[in-house]
């Protein structure tokens, strides 16, 4: 934790999640683009309580899994020879999970 309180960013990433917590952790859990251990040591060094974590977590690892696993589902099924439409629609799924942290951003910058 003292190497990454020399620099800025970790005391901004703090006084952010102080501010809006839940929204932070469940925009970067929405987003599959963000290896886990990276995001789970990150949001260990902050002031995050544990119970908004797991809820963040809990509701933003959802929509992610269930894109890999349609992805893997409609690769599966593009190998065997049938229409990549599954494939596609996981990968326009994994899109638009990509971008809901924009998405969300902007959402709570109309409503505030």
């Amino acid at each position: 934790r003292r190497q990454f309180e020399r620099g800025d960013r970790l005391r901004k990433l703090s006084q952010g999640i102080e501010q809006d917590g839940f929204w932070f952790a469940l925009s970067i859990r929405l987003a599959p683009v963000f290896p886990f251990n990276a995001v789970n040591y990150l949001l260990g060094l902050t002031p995050l309580p544990l119970s908004t974590y797991i809820l963040a977590t809990a509701i933003g690892i959802i929509p992610g899994s269930f894109a890999y696993n349609w992805l893997g589902r409609g690769g599966l099924e593009a190998l065997s020879g049938g229409p990549p439409w599954q494939l596609v629609g996981a990968l326009a799924a994994l899109a638009v999970l990509s971008a809901m942290p924009i998405v969300l951003k902007q959402f709570k910058r109309n409503t505030a």
